[in-house]
């Protein structure tokens, strides 16, 4: 029966309150991870071999970037000293004529011979160890200045003949030092003022052609003239696979 004599209650009956679907809890979700560690670093194991094993199947790739620098003759950005091509070579003829003319390094009964020089010396020195090779039979070798300091005077003996050229610069402080040193050595060493290369390499051709004549040699044939070196040579004329 009802009261009339109440107040009425407009709120309506209060069901138990519910949880909000959209609600976040941290403890739960630390929880949740725990429960599945194993499976994580399982996965996270898995994953990272996959990755090391793809890098390193893959073929690597390498990127090279370069500037270029252009040296305006008018402005002579870069000295000339190191820009053989920007030299006058007009008078070079000249150069070599009175090359001609200079005293001969002349023959004598080495055996060995060392030709060491630096920078745009190289070019001249890597030539007049090559024509002593060809057109004399010597044993010449080609060392840098700044190597035969650091270690190769260790093959070189008194019974060595030695050519330094003396090259500019830095690099004929270290021509000196490398005279001084082989004159420790007890060898028969000259110094080579330079000029070009051109020029420079006139009196080892001279030189060439002295050791060849003192010693019975024709400096042109490369011993093709001579056994075993002629089948060496014939040996090398490689004409299709039926000769191997």
């Amino acid at each position: 029966m009802l009261d009339y004599n109440q107040p009425i209650d407009r709120s309506g009956p209060q069901g138990p309150q519910q949880r909000s679907d959209a609600s976040f809890n941290v403890l739960e979700l630390v929880s949740l991870l725990w429960r599945r560690k194993i499976a994580i670093a399982a996965a996270a194991l898995i994953g990272a071999s996959l990755a090391v094993t793809i890098g390193k199947s893959l073929t690597p790739r390498y990127t090279a970037t370069a500037q270029l620098y252009v040296d305006p003759r008018e402005l002579q950005l870069v000295d000339r000293e190191l820009t053989p091509r920007a030299q006058d070579v007009s008078g070079l003829a000249t150069d070599v004529s009175r090359e001609l003319d200079r005293e001969a390094f002349g023959a004598s009964e080495h055996d060995r011979f060392v030709v060491a020089g630096a920078g745009h010396d190289e070019a001249t020195a890597l030539e007049a160890v090559l024509k002593l090779r060809e057109g004399a039979h010597v044993a010449a070798e080609f060392h840098h200045t700044e190597q035969l300091l650091h270690g190769h005077l260790a093959a070189v003996d008194p019974g060595v003949r030695c050519f330094v050229l003396e090259g500019a610069g830095r690099a004929a402080e270290r021509a000196v030092d490398a005279m001084r040193a082989l004159g420790e050595l007890g060898c028969e060493a000259l110094l080579v003022p330079t000029t070009h290369p051109v020029v420079d390499i006139v009196r080892f051709q001279l030189l060439t052609c002295d050791l060849a004549e003192s010693r019975g040699i024709d400096p042109d044939m490369i011993r093709w003239d001579e056994d075993p070196w002629d089948r060496a040579r014939q040996a090398q004329e490689w004409t299709g696979p039926t000769d191997l």
